[in-house]
């Protein structure tokens, strides 16, 4: 199925077409072609009151804190076709792009970020999958909702990890 493919909806929430956060909303979009659907949180049934996300979920939600300033992207990674699945490599000197791939045919995109500015993560990077994450100086915490990543802390130079539903914290050693 392709984006185009997709039905669309009356309520899709638009999502901006350039900006720092372009390439990871591209990403959001292979996994999710159908979007994101903007339900008005007075519809919701639930015995606790729903509220409208502040930041989007996943990719998209990085996208919106790279476009807002909140993150600063501070390394990337390349993904490529590779018949009908992808590669993904880091830019980093390292590893190179096979010769036949076109350059038309890669997206680059980034994997690590500074913290610049007091946030809230998107919901949706659990399971190891969250990005590398460096908290610039001065700057509080992010809030964290149910899935929660390792965050470099530059004032301390330790990394902080969370886990469980109660959202207990430690500094790794």
């Amino acid at each position: 199925m392709t984006i185009e493919e997709v039905q669309t909806y009356a309520d899709l929430l638009p999502l901006p077409d350039s900006g720092p956060g372009e390439s990871l909303r591209r990403i959001f979009a292979r996994f999710f072609p159908g979007g994101i659907v903007d339900i008005d949180p007075a519809d919701i049934v639930s015995n606790v009151a729903a509220e409208r996300r502040r930041v989007l979920p996943g990719h998209a939600g990085l996208a919106q804190l790279l476009d807002e300033g909140a993150l600063e992207a501070t390394a990337y990674a390349l993904t490529y076709p590779v018949g009908p699945h992808f590669n993904t490599i880091l830019e980093d000197g390292k590893h190179i792009l096979p010769s036949n791939i076109s350059e038309d045919d890669v997206l680059r995109f980034p994997v690590a970020f500074t913290i610049r500015k007091k946030m809230r993560m998107p919901a949706g990077h659990c399971n190891g999958v969250f990005p590398k994450l460096t908290l610039a100086s001065g700057v509080p915490l992010p809030e964290v909702g149910s899935c929660h990543p390792k965050i470099y802390i530059t004032d301390t130079g330790k990394t902080l990890k969370c886990s469980g539903t109660a959202v207990q914290c430690r500094y790794d050693h």
